[in-house]
């Protein structure tokens, strides 16, 4: 298993990985464009992607939000590849990356389901301030 940065040329297996229910917190009715992976390889942020036999089998993207403090956007494993550590390594080079860039905190919201909040509980994650998700739907 190889973790390294994403480029374009990853993009469109991401984005299958990506296209999940667990994962439409961001982009809401389907998965974040090609447009949004692409700003995260254009502006360098934290996008990385496990790799295994020349294939794309997890990614997690963030970026720094302000001054310190970083924001974990996604995290995504193909879905029978789940619960076999990919998750887990990535998280661990993107927490690498953080510290590189001089960074004390990241920050993630995660769906309410218990292995999703298992995963960060395991990984010292803790909850933060309780918010709960407005939405407004534009197009219909």
């Amino acid at each position: 298993m190889k973790i390294r940065k994403a480029t374009k040329k990853d993009i469109e297996q991401i984005r299958k990985i990506a296209d999940v229910e667990e994962l439409r917190v961001t982009g809401g009715d389907r998965a974040p464009s090609e447009r949004w992976f692409n700003a995260f390889i254009k502006e360098k942020q934290m996008f990385l992607v496990a790799e295994e036999d020349k294939k794309i089998v997890g990614f997690i993207l963030g970026e720094r939000v302000t001054g310190d403090l970083g924001y974990l956007w996604e995290i995504g494993v193909e879905k029978k590849l789940r619960s076999k550590g990919i998750g887990k390594l990535l998280l661990n080079e993107f927490i690498k990356e953080s510290k590189k860039r001089k960074l004390r905190s990241i920050i993630t919201y995660g769906c309410y389901n218990k292995k999703t909040l298992n995963f960060f509980k395991k990984n010292n994650f803790f909850h933060g301030e309780k918010c709960e998700e407005l939405k407004l739907r534009l197009i219909k």
